[in-house]
């Protein structure tokens, strides 16, 4: 089946499925209720315009640009694909599942969340991704470059499916905005981190939380970025306090960033000679 139409409104709920249909429309705006695409289906939009629920799921749609609006929900699960050949704008919600992926040449969050749980956001390595408000948040692939600038935060937090909370970015990042990391654990299944395949580029804040009632020992370190060059360093780091005289060091190690706990120094003890010279002194008995 043939479903075409030049512009579309929806506030209604509309079910496209089955691997023999084919959605074509040239704008689409979706005031209200729901599209879904399902079964295989398969659909082709010039522009999107979704201010409602977009479902995705085991099917594919292919956008030449598109928003998510405030208030606007796009899910894809199942084998769903979301192909956009230039832009697509978000400030609602989307949700990418494990084996699902969100390919748009172009991304751009201001405002929102998107959650990668797993699955991949980006076409390919000449794609970019911009977080620049929002929360991008999850485990999964960016595919080209991810820049998150100064409203924007990171969160690759830990979940079932997937406890280490890892982002692999296949090229460069920029991270001006706040990437928050999770420790649970010394193993890499345990806490958040970044594998980034150009160069990692640092700025913004770091926030660091201990999770799971997990209380690290002296020597412990996590890497949380690991990239062929880690270049700058965070203007703000936000560490857990920690008990036994122990505290958490950061540190750029131009290949790697490393959180490791160390002991407190304590203060050098002052020889008792020159605590006696300033005894006498002070009572006058010393002179010069």
């Amino acid at each position: 089946a043939e479903l075409s139409g030049n512009s579309v409104d929806n506030y209604n709920s509309v079910a496209i499925a089955g691997n023999n249909t084919q959605w074509m429309a040239a704008i689409v705006t979706n005031h209200s209720g729901e599209i879904t695409l399902d079964d295989a289906a398969a659909g082709t939009v010039g522009n999107l315009d979704n201010r409602a629920i977009l479902e995705i799921d085991n099917s594919t749609l292919s956008l030449t640009d598109g928003i998510n609006a405030s208030g606007g929900n796009i899910k894809l699960s199942n084998n769903a694909t979301l192909n956009v050949s230039n832009v697509l704008t978000n400030e609602g919600d989307i949700t990418v599942d494990a084996s699902s992926t969100l390919a748009s040449a172009t991304f751009q969050q201001i405002a929102g969340t998107t959650l990668i749980n797993g699955g991949v956001l980006g076409a390919d390595n000449l794609s970019v991704s911009a977080i620049a408000a929002g929360t991008l948040s999850g485990h999964g692939d960016i595919m080209g470059d991810l820049a998150v600038t100064e409203s924007g935060a990171l969160n690759p937090h830990q979940d079932e499916l997937d406890p280490s909370g890892q982002f692999i970015i296949s090229d460069s990042l920029n991270l001006a905005g706040t990437f928050n990391v999770d420790l649970g654990g010394t193993s890499v299944a345990d806490f958040d981190r970044l594998l980034v395949s150009g160069t990692a580029d640092l700025a913004g804040t770091l926030n660091v939380e201990l999770v799971d009632g997990f209380t690290p020992m002296v020597g412990d370190f996590f890497d949380i970025i690991i990239a062929p060059s880690v270049l700058g360093n965070f203007d703000d780091i936000i560490l857990p306090m920690l008990a036994n005289g122990l505290q958490i060091d950061a540190t750029n190690e131009g290949t790697f960033y490393r959180l490791q706990v160390t002991a407190v120094p304590i203060p050098p003890i002052i020889p008792a000679f020159v605590l006696c010279l300033l005894y006498l002194r002070q009572r006058g008995i010393l002179r010069r």
